[in-house]
Parts: structure tokens; sequence; C-alpha cells
């Protein structure tokens, strides 16, 4: 049921980019020292980060997602999914002001090789 409500609050949002969560994003992720290595991309006016991890459990994802959620979310609303495998975890994340002012975010953590 989650993603339903996932893909209809995505509908109704207008995405933008923001040159400023760009930053924030890779000074935030630069100092976490559990990251092996990380890389941010857009597309569609939607961020994505793909995220390895040198200690992979599910619990220190989780910590590490709920670090970068409260660093970079608006105060408005933030929704969230997850979907989980033995080697990787992925979040889509929705964090707006209201309805003009969101990000959507992709999140692909990653266990290190």
């Amino acid at each position: 049921m989650s993603n339903e409500w996932f893909e209809l609050f995505s509908q109704k949002i207008n995405y933008k980019l923001d040159s400023g969560l760009d930053i924030e994003m890779k000074d935030f992720l630069g100092e976490i020292d559990n990251l092996k290595s990380f890389v941010i991309y857009t597309e569609n006016s939607k961020y994505f980060i793909d995220i390895e991890v040198k200690k992979y459990t599910a619990m220190d994802v989780n910590v590490m997602f709920h670090d970068i959620l409260k660093y970079l979310e608006y105060q408005g609303m933030t929704f969230y999914t997850n979907n989980k495998s033995e080697n990787s975890i992925e979040y889509n994340v929705i964090s707006a002001i209201d309805v003009e002012n969101g990000f959507y975010l992709k999140l692909n953590f990653k266990k290190a090789l």
C-alpha cells in the first residue's frame, strides 16, 4: 500500500532542482566514514544517488538514511518508501515545502565489493 501512496504523492509535486541541495548532498555524504563511494546525478528534475557502503547491514544503512534525510528534507512534508534485497536497499523520497516546491530523491545503498 505504501508504494501506491508514494506514487499518488509523486504525481502531485512539482519537482525542482536546487543547486544548494546539490552542494549539501555532496558535503554531507563526503563526511560519512562508512561510505566507500557515491555518485549523484539528476534526470527529469529528480535526484539519484548511488552509494557503496563499507560496513553493510540493514541497521547501518537505516541510520545513514535517516541522518541524510534529517539533513536534506524540507519542512512541509517528507514521504519515503524502501525496497530491500540481500545486498542493497533503495529509498524513494519526496520532500516538499508545498505542491509547488519539492524534490524527489532516489537513494540506492549497495554493499561495497
